[in-house]
């Protein structure tokens, strides 16, 4: 939900336009990249790693190749040349968002313990 929301942010913000039209900040690419460094080391002081780091490694695969794959997508089709560089930039943002919020215990806490109903009945 929280890439699905943040690509309609994209869309209605503008962001997913030519970047010839509007003047590049410097400034913000840092405070973002500060920003991504002080939570992942937050994200590994709390070190959830329920999962296992198999586990977690496929998810972060599949969810980044999911989200980036549509990042190619539209970059393609609106005639973009640099498709490949928005593709592993899209990638990579949504694979170390994935790490931060796995490891920051957020996934565990959403979904709660599983419960095995089989053991639970009563024959």
């Amino acid at each position: 939900m929280i890439f699905y929301l943040y690509a309609i942010f994209s869309e209605f913000s503008g962001a997913n336009e030519a970047t010839d039209k509007y003047a590049k900040n410097g400034v913000t690419q840092w405070i973002v990249i500060i920003i991504g460094i002080i939570m992942l080391t937050l994200s590994l002081v709390v070190h959830d790693f329920t999962p296992g780091f198999g586990t977690i490694f496929m998810e972060t695969m599949v969810i980044g190749l999911s989200g980036a794959s549509l990042e190619l997508y539209k970059a393609y089709n609106r005639g973009h040349t640099d498709y490949v560089a928005k593709f592993v930039k899209m990638f990579g943002l949504i694979s170390l968002t994935h790490i931060i919020l796995q490891f920051g215990g957020l996934y565990t806490q959403l979904g709660g313990t599983p419960v095995n109903n089989f053991e639970s009945q009563s024959i």
